[in-house]
C-alpha cells in the first residue's frame, strides 16, 4: 500500500493507495495517527484509490476519529469505492464519520461550517 500526504490550505489530504486489510493496516494506521497532533487540525482521507477495507481498517478510522476530536479537530472521508461503501453502510461507520463524495464537497461543507461558528 502506497500511502500520499498532500496540504491544502490548513487541510491534511491523505491518500491511501491499495486495500486496507490486515497486511497493511500496521502502515495505514501508524500513518493515520502520525497525522494528530495539531489542536484544531483537519483531516481528509481521499479513499478514491482504496477498493476494500476490513474490520481492523474500520477500527483504525474509529481510533483515529476519537483522538482527533480530544483535540477540537475535523476527521472527513471522501470518496468511498462501491464496495467500501457497502462496508461503511453495513457497519454504520457512515452514521459515525463524516463521508463526502469529493475533496471539493468536503471544503464547500467546512467553508461554510467555519462561517456558521464564526457568526455565533
Amino acid at each position: 500500500m502506497q500511502i500520499g500526504e498532500r496540504r491544502r490550505n490548513s487541510v491534511t489530504i491523505i491518500t491511501p493507495v491499495g486495500r486496507v486489510d490486515n497486511n497493511t493496516c500496521p502502515a495505514f494506521q501508524a500513518r493515520l495517527l502520525g497525522t494528530i497532533g495539531l489542536f484544531g487540525a483537519t483531516v481528509l482521507l481521499d479513499m478514491t484509490r482504496v477498493p476494500f477495507i476490513s474490520s481492523r481498517g474500520l477500527s483504525i478510522l474509529m481510533i483515529t476519529a476519537k483522538q482527533l476530536e480530544t483535540t477540537y479537530s475535523r476527521f472527513a472521508v471522501v470518496g468511498l469505492q462501491p464496495i467500501v461503501h457497502e462496508i461503511f453502510g453495513i457497519s454504520r461507520m457512515s452514521n459515525v464519520l463524516q463521508v463526502f463524495d469529493t475533496v471539493a464537497t468536503a471544503f464547500i461543507d467546512m467553508r461554510q461550517s467555519l462561517k456558521f461558528r464564526a457568526m455565533e
